[in-house]
């Protein structure tokens, strides 16, 4: 993976979201974290939005924030989750982080 941008901006914040996904490449991944994590739910805003991503690019939210803000059931299907050492595994595979705060 080249970069692996972070994204913890809620839904105020859909023109920074566009912007992330407009820099991805298909070698990139995103990851949602703190308030960014309803980015992750099921939503015509997030398919539009998450629908301009590179294809192969990885899509990914963080399960304890996820949790702590009642959204596990409202994930949608084309994020995948991850808990903190997969946050770190990610990490370590990326040459760059870029983070979108």
């Amino acid at each position: 993976m080249t970069t692996l941008h972070i994204f913890n901006q809620g839904t105020l914040q859909s023109a920074l979201l566009q912007r992330c996904i407009e820099t991805m490449s298909h070698k990139d991944a995103l990851i949602f974290i703190e308030d960014g994590v309803v980015w992750a739910t099921d939503s015509p805003l997030t398919s539009q939005l998450l629908g301009k991503a590179p294809q192969n690019a990885g899509i990914y939210v963080l399960s304890e924030d996820l949790g702590a803000r009642g959204l596990s059931e409202l994930k949608a299907e084309s994020v995948a989750v991850v808990d903190y050492n997969g946050f770190v595994e990610l990490t370590e595979q990326s040459q760059n982080t870029l983070s979108w705060f």
